[in-house]
């Protein structure tokens, strides 16, 4: 029996990566997942390690590995049958970024944060093979939020245009978000995951980047 591949996560922050293994269940089916970046910090009390956590995180982690086909090509990334590298499309907003596009599309933002962090952060013309971008538009909890409330009014293709999309999540039974900085429970997030793995065609169907990211990993897997 073959052993079951192994996928590395790279992505912004803790409830990112608790998303992403919930889909992960639903895509990859039988695997094994790592998370890459953010380190943890061995020290009393926690944190991210050395590259630090958030978009930034992500950008310093991707500049270190030098050109990505290379670092792909090379142990210990190469390991893995896929990496996913996770990115919110509000981070095309950013004044270090700058790429942000009218929304709809969704696609336009997305499509200029792949071209800027590959060529930027990544010193690629194109996405190597076995690498995975996962860009939800504005930010996963657009996608959180669609699998958990499917019949809400602002459950439409909209979502994906809406800036902030977390604060869809406040006010809610299930308290994944609250006060005024938008603060995430971690807990909460992680106890609401299976159902956002079993609302991810819905989710699929609503927005576009979600079928995007489900389409690309697939394909990489297969």
């Amino acid at each position: 029996m073959s052993e079951a591949p192994a996928i590395g996560i790279v992505c912004e922050g803790d409830t990112d990566e608790i998303v992403l293994r919930a889909i992960l269940s639903v895509v990859a089916g039988e695997h094994r997942a790592r998370l890459v970046q953010p380190e943890r910090t061995r020290f009393a009390g926690g944190g991210y390690g050395v590259y630090g956590g958030g978009w930034k995180g992500v950008r310093e982690w991707c500049r270190a590995q030098g050109r990505l086909s290379e670092a792909l090509a090379s142990a210990p990334l190469s390991r893995f049958a896929a990496l996913i590298m996770h990115l919110d499309a509000e981070v095309a907003g950013e004044r270090e970024v700058g790429c942000e596009q009218p929304c709809p599309p969704a696609s336009a933002s997305v499509e200029a944060l792949r071209a800027f962090v590959l060529c930027e952060w990544c010193g690629e013309d194109t996405l190597p093979p076995r690498a995975v971008f996962c860009i939800p538009s504005k930010s996963t909890e657009a996608w959180v939020f669609v699998g958990l409330y499917p019949e809400d009014k602002h459950a439409t293709p909209d979502v994906e245009c809406r800036p902030k999309p977390e604060t869809l999540l406040k006010q809610r039974p299930d308290e994944l978000v609250s006060g005024a900085e938008n603060r995430k429970n971690t807990a909460a997030f992680r106890e609401v995951a299976p159902r956002v793995a079993a609302a991810w065609p819905r989710v699929c169907e609503v927005c576009t980047q979600a079928a995007r990211f489900d389409r690309d990993l697939r394909a990489v897997l297969r």
